[in-house]
C-alpha cells in the first residue's frame, strides 16, 4: 500500500498518512506493512551524538541529557536551511506550533485555575532558564554544522515543541542507528523523532499503528532496521487517513500541552490532579508537614491526588467508593496521627519489607493499597478524616476552577458554548481550552458529590457505633 503526506481539512491544518489504494492482506497471519521508515534516519540522542561530536562532548560530560541533545539538533538544522541533509523532511514542518506554550497570553488566560494552566506557566519558565544554560552549546554546535547563525530561543522553542509532538520510544537494536555497535544482548529503548511517521496524526480509534518488525518484514538478514506502520484490526480503505494512537490513556489535557488539539471523545479519559496542600514558603513548613511529606517520600508516593474520570464511571458502593488506591494511599499519610506518622517513618528506615502497609520502601504495590483499604474500611473514624480531606481538597478545586481570577462557573460555559454566534468569535485555541475546563470542572463537581457521600457515611458509621 502506497502512503503520501496530505495537507488535513479543519482548523488545525497539517499533515497525514493516507492511504492510496486497496489493500488485500494474505490469508496466512503474517506482518503486512503499509509504509516503512528507516531507523538510519532517527532522531535520538545516540545517533545526534554520532553526527555531532559537539553533542556527543556534551552528552558525556553531562552538559545535555539525551532529548535536549535531540532538540539542538534541531534547532541547528533548522538555521542550516536548504544545506542540511534533513531539509526535505523539516521544509514540512510547521513553522509554529498549537501546544498551550505558544498559546497567546490572552488565550493561555482562558485555562485559568486549571492544572494546564499552571503547567504551561511553569513550562516556560523552565524553557527560558534551559536556554540561558543551553546557549553556548547551541552556538558552537551551529559553527560545526556550518550554520549561517546560532540558533536563537525561537528556534530552540520550536524544535522542543517537534520533539515532544513528535517522539516516540521504540526497541532498537545498536547498529541499526548511526554510531551504534552490535552487541548480544538484543534491541534496547530508544527515544526519538522517526521522520516520516511522525506524519501520522492520532484518532481514538486508529486504522493503523506501528512497530518494529525483525527480517519477516525488513528482509532476510535485514535485522530490524525500519519503523513499520502496519494496519489496525482491519485493512483501511483507499482515501483513509491512516491515524495511529499516541496513546490509549491520552486525555484533553495532555493532548493539548503536548499535541496543541483537543477531542470530544476524550473527555472520557480526563483526570483531575489535586496537589496537596503545601506551603510556599519554608518557615511555614511544620515537624508534622516534613513528617508527612518524608513518609510520602518513603512509600513512593506523589504529594498530589489523582482522580479520573473512568473510576467514577466504574466505582461501585462501599465505604470507600471510586476512590483509587493510589489517591488512598496518599490521602491515608496526610491524615495520620503523630504517633502513626513515626511508626511509619521508622518502619521506613528500617527497610522492613514486612511492613509494608506501614511505609517500607518498595512497599507499593497490590498488598499495600490492601492493606490501606482495609484499614479504611474498618475504621469509620480515619476513613471520615480521609474523606474530609478529600472534600477540602475538591472544594478548593472547585472554587479555584469557577470562581478564581478570569474564571466562571460551569453553567456560564455551558452557555457560551451552546452559543454559535459567541463560538464563532473565538479562536481554535480558546474553543478548546473551553471544552478542557468544562470537563474540568464537571469532573471536579462529580467527585466532590461521590466524596461528600463517602464521608456522609464514615459519619453515619461512627454514629451508629458510638449508639451502640
Amino acid at each position: 500500500m502506497a502512503v503520501y503526506a496530505n495537507a488535513s481539512l479543519g482548523a488545525r491544518q497539517g499533515w497525514g498518512q493516507w492511504a492510496a489504494q486497496k489493500l488485500r492482506l494474505p490469508f496466512a497471519p503474517q506482518p503486512v506493512s503499509l509504509a516503512a521508515f528507516p531507523l538510519s534516519l532517527a532522531l535520538t540522542g545516540q545517533s545526534v551524538a554520532a553526527r555531532s561530536p559537539c553533542l556527543g562532548a556534551g552528552m558525556d560530560s553531562g552538559a545535555v541529557d539525551e532529548r535536549d541533545a535531540v532538540i539542538l539538533y534541531l534547532a541547528a538544522q533548522r538555521r542550516l536551511g536548504p544545506a542540511s541533509q534533513l531539509h526535505p523532511w523539516l521544509r514540512l514542518l510547521p513553522k509554529t506550533f498549537t501546544t498551550t506554550l505558544f498559546w497567546k497570553d490572552e488565550e493561555v488566560e482562558w485555562l485559568a485555575g486549571t492544572t494546564l494552566h499552571r503547567a504551561t506557566l511553569l513550562r516556560r519558565m523552565q524553557l527560558r532558564e534551559s536556554w540561558k544554560a543551553l546557549t553556548g552549546l547551541a552556538s558552537r554546535l551551529a559553527a560545526e554544522a556550518g550554520a549561517p547563525s546560532p540558533p536563537t530561543e525561537s528556534d530552540f522553542l520550536w524544535a522542543h515543541a517537534v520533539f515532544w509532538s513528535r517522539a516516540i520510544a521504540f526497541p532498537c537494536p545498536p547498529e541499526a542507528l548511526p554510531g551504534g555497535r552490535s552487541t548480544t544482548a538484543g534491541p534496547s529503548p530508544q527515544e526519538g523523532v522517526v521522520p516520516g511517521l511522525d506524519f501520522c496524526n492520532h484518532a481514538m480509534r486508529p486504522v493503523a499503528r506501528w512497530t518494529v518488525y525483525g527480517a519477516e518484514l525488513d528482509g532476510a538478514g535485514g535485522g530490524r532496521r525500519h519503523v513499520h506502520l502496519v494496519p489496525g484490526v482491519a485493512p483501511p480503505a483507499p482515501g483513509a487517513e491512516l491515524c495511529i494512537s499516541y496513546g490509549d490513556d491520552k486525555s484533553n489535557e495532555e493532548l493539548l500541552f503536548l499535541y496543541g488539539f483537543a477531542l470530544p471523545e476524550a473527555s472520557g479519559l480526563a483526570r483531575l490532579m489535586l496537589p496537596l496542600p503545601l506551603p510556599a514558603a519554608a518557615e511555614d513548613w511544620t515537624p508534622r508537614l516534613h513528617a508527612r511529606v518524608a513518609l510520602l517520600a518513603a512509600r513512593g508516593l506523589p504529594p498530589q491526588v489523582f482522580l479520573p474520570r473512568a473510576a467514577l464511571a466504574g466505582g461501585g458502593p462501599g465505604p470507600l467508593g471510586a476512590v483509587p488506591d493510589a489517591a488512598l494511599r496518599t490521602l491515608e499519610v496526610f491524615v495520620l496521627d503523630d504517633a502513626e506518622l513515626a511508626r511509619g517513618l521508622e518502619a521506613a528506615e528500617r527497610g522492613d519489607g514486612a511492613a509494608g502497609a506501614e511505609g517500607a520502601p518498595g512497599a507499593e504495590g497490590p498488598e499495600a493499597c490492601a492493606a490501606t483499604r482495609a484499614r479504611l474500611e474498618r475504621d469509620p473514624g480515619l476513613r471520615l478524616a480521609l474523606t474530609g480531606a478529600l472534600v477540602g481538597l475538591l472544594q478548593l478545586m472547585v472554587q479555584g476552577l469557577e470562581t478564581g481570577d478570569g474564571c466562571q462557573t460551569l453553567e456560564a460555559d455551558a452557555a457560551l458554548s451552546s452559543t454559535p454566534t459567541l463560538m464563532a468569535g473565538l479562536s481554535a485555541n480558546q474553543r478548546a481550552a473551553l471544552m478542557y475546563r468544562m470537563e474540568q470542572k464537571s469532573l471536579a463537581r462529580d467527585w466532590l458529590a461521590h466524596a461528600k457521600s463517602l464521608r456522609a457515611m464514615a459519619m453515619e458509621e461512627l454514629r451508629a457505633q458510638g449508639a451502640g
